[in-house]
């Protein structure tokens, strides 16, 4: 809420204190990894980087803050983002699921960063989906049954096929974005 207010008064000192409540939030969450999955946390994720876009569509000349700052503080919610759904698939489906769960976060978050025209959500969306790709061919092939093994195959094929298509589809405009 802090850099919503420091976008609705062009506040620079108000946007410091919430990007630096933003982080010291976002450091909390990690540090308390062993509690429960709470969908509570997943908006105050969520609301982090939206509140960081409004702040930098509204603001412009001296309110700024320093341009890396915002991506690094989208970029620390995505890795949120990512871990809570990692607790969360564990705690409900076990990790059996979990490369499913990945394979389905990737392609959203990318998404995200075609609609926004944000990197940062595309770049996050592609390390996703290359941590799910790791995953399969190291973990998932050795240690999961042979319904699990082929339904995250499946699943990850989907997710390739659909990003594959979508590059070829608009290549020139993402080669721009990108």
């Amino acid at each position: 809420m802090l850099l919503v207010a420091a976008g609705i008064t062009h506040s620079r000192e108000r946007a410091w204190v919430g990007a630096a409540y933003a982080i010291l939030s976002l450091l909390i969450y990690w540090a308390t990894l062993g509690e429960p999955v709470l969908w509570a946390n997943l908006a105050a994720i969520i609301a982090i980087p939206a509140s960081v876009r409004y702040y930098r569509t509204t603001c412009k000349g001296d309110a700024l803050i320093v341009p890396a700052l915002p991506a690094m503080i989208v970029g620390a919610a995505v890795a949120s983002a990512w871990l809570w759904v990692t607790q969360w698939t564990v705690a409900r489906h076990g990790s059996a699921m979990l490369t499913i769960a990945w394979a389905l976060l990737a392609p959203c978050v990318f998404a995200a960063g075609l609609l926004l025209r944000e990197r940062v959500y595309r770049l996050g969306g592609f390390l996703i989906l290359f941590l799910a790709m790791g995953r399969i061919f190291i973990v998932d092939v050795w240690r999961l049954e042979t319904i699990f093994r082929i339904l995250s195959f499946l699943v990850l094929g989907v997710v390739l096929l659909a990003l594959g298509f979508v590059y070829n589809r608009f290549a020139s405009t993402i080669r721009k974005w990108l």
